[in-house]
Parts: structure tokens; C-alpha cells; sequence
């Protein structure tokens, strides 16, 4: 289920002339206003502070403090260097975006650690291209859950973005990112690596992430995560609060991952609603439930999924709780309709390359009411579409039948649709969402060859704007049919 908020959240205008660009390294230690820039004089309590690359690193050498109705704004390029075991603190909002050619990086400077990134508040903070690596959270509740990222707090909304959290601790839950920001707030997450990251107490949960409220992850990997001691879920602990607040994990690949106790991919516990939609869940071990741990009233639902060599052979244990699977390809095999037990055959997975060889029976197997891949082909079980070979000749001259990748991706609130034809004919452009229900059709009509292109507002069919999340856009024609996916970010 994709998410639906209203959050009421300005936006306003950066004015250089009210900013201090410092030429070299800058200390930051207390708020973040008295030492790193001139506030700008919006409203009174309202301070907008950017930090730039000109003047990074920007070392820190002690507690950073976003104050609440305060946003920080991070340029890329810029890289935060930790030289005390110091908290950064976002009471107020985070805006962090850089590029693929100029990310922004958290580290640990000349500290042997540093203590994660703290976000509360109720406001929404963004990371973009942001890479948060060194983090160790310790200390009293809170404090020793969350290593890399703590999310909590009435409203609180974090989007990340194309970043990695990697190779951070917590003496608690959530070696990577906890998640507590309960019903009203959660986590959006897309193209996000979590790796390598620990949860070190007796028990805690959730080497990678732990999360009790509402997050939604895609085509993400979490691997090589753990947990110690009588701790579960190497990967992902989620206990959330009902089925409209849960874990959404679409197209993602969750392997290497290992457990203390139960659950070395996911353990799914009290009330837990966990979604898996198109996911590979591969070598992952624990000594009981090698995947996947259910247990109380929590509920995990999969579809076009791989569950396939994890150890032991025991995949999926449910202790209490309800487990359905349809369309999946599961090890030992598992009650649902379409289901599979056959290997799956990955390309490479001893060195992590979880997509498909030619031969995989997980090929064009998938729901046949779930969109179609990408190559315009009945949707694969797996996080990994397998690309069919084109062996169409186009006429010399004309241009060949393609639907390119829409842009801006992600987007909001509009984007460009762009197809080719090589000879004149009906068209249909649509749009879907994830579970293959039409959302609007762009386009119904006859088009002359050559190149054409569509804006979609981000509009239903009835003019009404649709939540953020993935969608499927399709165009169908006399050539063929060819599918992708796009992401709208509110």
C-alpha cells in the first residue's frame, strides 16, 4: 500500500546575500545558527541555514542542534566530519540532496566515532545522495538505537534517496536506521544500500533497520547487517502498529544478512504488517528461521518473491501470526497459488549478483494481474527483472518503437513520458500502481511514427493527486507493449 499524508511543510527562498560562505574547513559545535551562518530574516523563531561546498569539510567538534522551525539546507559535495562522539540533532528539518557525481557524506573525522544523525520534531527532512557511515549509538534509551539514522516523533517524515548507510553500530536496535516515528510519520526510502551494519546488544534487533512504525522501502539492498547475542532479524526487525502503518518492501534484495536468534533476513513480530512485493531474499542465516520469523499477530504477505538458500533449509517459520505467499518461489516449498520450490539460478550470487540466467524458472512466472516488466513481458519473480533479447529488425530509416525512461525521476509534481514509433497507429499510454490498479490513462489515440512525448501531472483520472510512491506507466501498441517504473515524491 502506498502511503497517503498531508504534511504542511514551507519551502522557502535561500537569499545569498544573507549567508556566510567560509573559504576553509568550518568548526561547528552548539546550534547550528550562532556558528555557521547569518539567519535570514524570514519571521520571527524561522532561520534557514546553508552549508556549501565551498566551505566544506565542515568539521564537528561538538552536539550539532537543528532547532525546531529551523531547516539546515546541505549543498552537494559538502562532507560533515565527526571529530567528537557527538549526536546530530534535527529538531527542525534536513535537507540534504546531492548528486551522483557530488554526494554528501556524514563521517567520523578525527573521533573514533560519532553517535548518528537524530531526527524528530515532526517535520519532514530529505537525503538525497547522502552517505552516512560511523555511527555508534550508545547510551540510555533512546540513545542506544538508531547507529546511522533515529527517526521518532508525531509527524516526522524522512525521505532518503539514492544514499547508503553503511558500517554503523548500535548497542541497541537499528545498527543502520530505527524507525520510531509510530503512525503519523515513518520512513520513504528508494535506491538506498544498507549494509554492513551491527546490533550489538544481548538483544537487540534489527542489524540493519528496526522499525515500529510506518516504512516503505524500494529497490533497495540491505546486506551483510547483523545482530548479536539472542538478537533477531539481521536485516530488518519490524514490529509495527497495524496493517495501514506497516513495512512495504518492493523490488529489493536482501541477502547476507545474519541473525543472533531468529529471523536472519526479517523477524516480524507483535502487530507487524510486512509487505514483500517482488523481492529476492537470498544468504541469509540464523540458527532458526533462516529468512523469515513471524510470530504474535504480526502478518507478512509476498508476492512474485524469492526465498531461495538461506540457512538453514528452514525459510519461513511462523509462530503465531499469518504468513501468505502467492507467486513466489520459496525453498522447501509453500502453500499459496503459483507458488514454486526450484532454484531460482542466479547469475553470480557467491559475488552478489542476484538477477537471472536465461534458463531460471522464476522467468515470466510471476501474477499475471501484477504489471508487466520492464521489456513488456509477464512480471519475473524476483527484485531482478530478467531483460528479454530484442530480435526485432527495425526498417532501415525509421526509428524503432521505445518508451524511454520518463524525466525528472523522481519527480513532483509533473514528468515526461517520451516514445518512439516507426509507423503510424493507435497508441495507448496508461499509468498503474504497484498492485496493477489503472490510475489514468495519458493517452488513447492515433499517433504519426516518429518521437512524441506526454506530461503527467501526478493526477488521478479524476484530477485528484495521487500519493507518492511507484508507478507503472505502459505503452501499448501495434509493436508490442513496453512497460517501466516511475517514482513521485510529494
Amino acid at each position: 500500500m502506498l502511503r497517503s499524508r498531508v504534511v504542511l511543510f514551507l519551502l522557502l527562498p535561500l537569499a545569498t546575500s544573507g549567508l556566510v560562505s567560509a573559504a576553509r574547513a568550518a568548526d561547528v559545535s552548539g546550534i547550528i545558527t550562532s556558528t555557521i551562518g547569518v539567519p535570514i530574516d524570514i519571521a520571527p523563531g524561522d532561520t534557514i541555514t546553508h552549508w556549501t561546498k565551498a566551505g566544506s569539510p565542515y568539521h564537528v567538534k561538538g552536539t550539532v542542534t537543528i532547532p525546531a522551525f529551523n531547516t539546515l539546507f546541505i549543498e552537494p559535495g559538502v562532507d560533515v566530519l565527526f571529530d567528537a562522539d557527538v549526536q546530530f540533532v534535527v529538531q527542525g528539518s534536513l535537507y540534504a540532496r546531492g548528486t551522483k557525481a557530488d554526494s554528501i557524506r556524514f563521517l567520523k573525522g578525527t573521533a573514533g566515532s560519532w553517535r548518528g544523525i537524530r531526527i524528530s520534531g515532526g517535520w519532514t527532512s530529505t537525503l538525497e545522495y547522502v552517505r552516512i557511515s560511523g555511527g555508534y549509538a550508545r547510551g540510555s534509551e533512546p540513545d542506544c538505537r538508531g547507529g546511522g539514522l533515529y527517526v521518532s516523533g508525531v509527524g516526522t517524515w524522512v525521505d532518503i534517496h539514492h544514499s547508503a548507510i553503511v558500517g554503523n553500530r548500535a548497542a541497541q536496535d537499528g545498527g543502520g536506521i530505527a524507525n520510531e516515528a509510530g503512525e503519523i510519520g515513518g520512513v520513504y526510502m528508494t535506491h538506498c544500500r544498507v549494509s554492513d551494519n551491527s546490533s550489538e546488544g544481548e538483544w537487540g534487533v534489527g542489524g540493519g533497520i528496526s522499525s515500529s512504525g510506518w516504512m516503505q522501502m524500494y529497490y533497495c539492498v540491505i546486506s551483510g547487517n547483523t545482530t548479536s547475542g539472542t538478537g533477531s532479524g539481521g536485516a530488518v526487525f519490524n514490529v509495527g502498529s497495524g496493517p495501514l502503518f506497516g513495512c512495504v518492501m518492493y523490488g529489493c534484495v536482501i541477502c547476507g544478512n545474519a541473525a543472533g536468534n531468529a529471523g536472519g533476513a526479517i523477524d516480524n513480530a507483535g502487530n507487524g504488517s510486512l509487505t514483500l512485493y517482488e523481492c529476492t531474499i537470498s544468504g541469509n542465516t540464523a540458527p532458526r528461521a533462516s529468512a523469515i520469523n513471524n510470530s504474535a499477530s504480526a502478518s507478512v504477505e509476498l508476492l512474485n518473491t524469492i526465498v531461495w538458500a538461506n540457512t538453514p533449509a528452514e525459510q519461513i517459520v511462523s509462530n503465531g501470526g499469518t504468513v501468505t505467499a502467492t507467486y513466489s518461489d520459496i525453498q522447501g516449498g509453500f502453500e499459496g497459488t503459483g507458488n514454486i520450490s526450484a532454484d531460482p539460478l542466479f547469475v553470480d550470487a557467491a559475488n552478489g549478483d542476484y538477477s537471472l540466467r536465461p534458463d531460471s524458472p522464476c522467468i515470466d512466472t510471476g501474477s499475471p494481474s501484477t504489471p508487466l516488466d520492464p521489456d513488456g513481458t509477464r512480471t519475473d519473480i524476483s527484485a531482478i527483472p530478467y531483460n528479454h533479447p530484442v530480435g526485432v529488425v527495425e526498417q532501415q530509416g525509421l526509428p524503432s518503437f521505445s518508451l524511454m525512461q520518463n524525466a525528472p525521476n523522481p519527480f513532483n509534481p509533473s514528468t515526461t513520458i517520451r516514445f518512439t514509433l516507426p509507423e503510424a497507429g493507435h497508441v495507448t499510454l496508461a499509468v498503474y500502481d504497484i498492485n496493477g490498479r489503472l490510475v489514468r490513462t495519458l493517452v488513447g489515440q492515433a499517433f504519426l511514427p516518429g518521437h512524441h512525448e506526454v506530461v503527467w501531472d501526478g493526477k488521478d483520472a479524476m484530477g485528484r493527486a495521487v500519493a507518492s510512491g511507484v508507478y507503472v506507466y505502459r505503452l501499448t501498441a501495434a509493436q508490442g507493449v513496453v512497460t517501466r517504473r516511475m517514482t513521485l515524491l510529494r
